[in-house]
């Protein structure tokens, strides 16, 4: 009965981590986040070919199916697949690829205590370290304010995070005696790349590093031979999925190859010339944004500092790696966005997690040092540090309404639950909403519809995306989702004469436009206003559909007319 007992007791210690990922989605999806509809990158890059996906699985199409994984070149193809399998059977729906997202990102918080609890058995560390660090890991992931954000979105960070993380718990649970074990590491590592190339990259790049160290040591012991075995287990997987991908890309054939390797060396060398965001930005989103609060970034670092006399063992050796090289690569990088930290984060915070845990297990006198240092880190100052913070390294203007600006987007930084921020880079949802209803009812059918403006906050995938879920055609969203919408998505006028403006126009039935041509009124691209006269010159009838408003984040108010133009009769 007692070895009945403990082994009860040992599975619902195993499932309360699930448990609490769990609760932590329901209160997510229970929580309202600010509203803005897609973004560029969400739409384009996973909502687009997720939905192909889906469509095509609806109707028993695989050849369909793979020409939209294959059309997945900047961005890899893992991501979309998974957000397809869903609405295959929900039916494309933006509230239920959010939802996946949330859902996503439990999964790495689970992922985060496995990881910790592997890696602390592998370490000369005491019970209580297995025991606490693990929840400490966890704690951090729910209480990221990143994570929270961008969990509601479809960017591939959180996919990433919750890959990493598990294959990093594949790589140390690898053993001698198990080659199966090796295979799973290496189609982990795949996993990871095809999710996302750089971040993939960045965690190849890591596991590299331990499994050379890994290596000097074994040929040091004369055991070098075993390791050449592992060493190809481990890489037979990822070069068979990248011949597959960049050679002869099954069911395509070796042009479609041809086509991914040109995307993938665009996209390595892409964002190299842009200028270096400054450390002062990168340190507040460090600390305000990654963590609840930027008192808890420096008890991550000390932790982390401390972690550091276990990197002599294989397990914590990869664990180190994939926490401080990818950080030191994202610090040094020109190009900086805010959500490129997720997806090492998990990492870090189970490093800093046993470094901390260790730490206050040495003695009682430290053991109560370390429960009022946590105190001091955790009590909530209602964002009054990420206040000084800003201000501490300069972020924070000295007139309005910039300076209003600025505290209103650290206060939206650091939530977790209701009022969190949506970084979609799209408009209000309710905006979007009435545009995308308004151009639902002005179409038809099967005709064909493009946009007639320069818009980072509305894409032409978000039109075909909003046409489909008011009732729009599939065949039609299928035919023309994926060709270009608009003369130009950049700020730059591509110089179209009249012939080549005219033969454009000409492959569509409705073109919507606005005035201002551009949704967020950005002056540089009054150049399309030049193109909408054209267009009117070649006798197309336009009809205004509204007026629609919204308020700007300086607070003023943004408000566009739409029309629907129709060719001449």
């Amino acid at each position: 009965m007692d070895a009945e007992s403990a082994l009860g007791r040992s599975h619902g210690l195993r499932a309360l981590p699930w448990v609490v990922a769990a609760g932590w989605v329901l209160w997510q999806w229970a929580a309202r986040a600010e509203g803005l509809s897609w973004g560029w990158d969400e739409s384009a890059h996973a909502q687009l070919p997720a939905v192909r996906i889906a469509l095509y699985l609806r109707v028993g199409d695989l050849g369909g199916v793979f020409d939209a994984i294959h059309s997945c070149t900047q961005y890899p193809f893992v991501w979309p697949a998974v957000l397809g399998l869903v609405q295959a059977v929900s039916g494309p729906s933006e509230a239920v690829a959010r939802a996946v997202g949330v859902v996503v990102w439990g999964l790495t918080m689970v992922g985060a205590h496995v990881l910790t609890r592997s890696v602390a058995s592998q370490l000369a560390v005491g019970e209580s370290v297995r025991r606490w660090a693990p929840w400490g890991a966890l704690a951090a992931c729910a209480g990221s304010p990143l994570g929270a954000a961008y969990a509601g979105t479809l960017f591939h960070a959180v996919p990433s995070a919750c890959v990493t993380v598990w294959a990093l718990v594949a790589w140390v649970g690898r053993d001698a005696e198990r080659p199966r074990t090796d295979w799973v590491a290496g189609a982990a590592l795949a996993l990871a790349f095809f999710t996302k190339f750089n971040y993939g990259l960045l965690l190849g790049a890591a596991c590299a590093v331990a499994f050379a160290v890994e290596c000097v040591g074994a040929v040091r012991a004369g055991g070098g031979r075993q390791l050449v075995g592992r060493g190809v287990r481990l890489a037979v997987p990822m070069l068979g999925m990248c011949a597959w991908w960049f050679v002869l890309p099954l069911p395509g054939g070796f042009e479609v190859g041809a086509i991914h390797r040109e995307a993938f060396v665009g996209f390595l060398g892409g964002n190299l010339a842009t200028d270096y965001l400054s450390p002062a930005r990168r340190i507040v989103e460090w600390g305000a944004g990654l963590h609840a609060q930027p008192r808890v970034l420096l008890l991550v670092l000390a932790g982390v500092v401390l972690a550091m006399r276990h990197i002599g063992r294989p397990a914590g050796r990869v664990l180190g790696a994939a926490a401080i090289l990818p950080a030191v690569f994202l610090w040094a990088h020109p190009f900086h966005l805010d959500r490129f930290l997720v997806p090492f984060a998990p990492a870090l915070w189970c490093l800093a997690a046993i470094g901390c845990v260790d730490w206050a297990s040495t003695g009682e006198r430290v053991r109560r040092s370390a429960w009022i240092i946590l105190a001091l880190v955790l009590v909530p100052l209602g964002g009054a540090d990420a206040r000084a913070l800003a201000g501490m390294v300069g972020l924070v203007p000295e007139g309005e309404p910039q300076r209003a600006y600025v505290m209103g987007a650290l206060e939206r930084l650091g939530r977790v639950g209701s009022g969190r921020r949506r970084p979609t880079a799209g408009l209000r949802a309710e905006s979007a909403a009435g545009i995308l209803d308004a151009c639902a009812a002005a179409t038809s059918g099967m005709e064909r519809v493009g946009w007639l403006g320069v818009s980072s906050e509305l894409s032409g995938v978000a039109l075909h995306l909003g046409l489909l879920e008011r009732g729009g055609e599939v065949e039609r969203f299928l035919r023309d989702a994926q060709r270009p919408v608009d003369v130009t998505f950049l700020g730059v006028d591509p110089e179209w004469d009249d012939a080549r403006f005219a033969a454009w126009a000409g492959e569509f039935d409705v073109l919507f436009m606005s005035d201002p041509p551009d949704l967020g009124g950005r002056q540089v691209r009054e150049f399309m206003r030049g193109y909408q006269e054209r267009l009117i010159a070649l006798g197309w009838r336009p009809s205004e559909l509204g007026v629609f408003e919204w308020r700007t984040a300086l607070g003023g108010t943004q408000s566009v007319r739409i029309y629907a133009c129709r060719p001449p009769a």
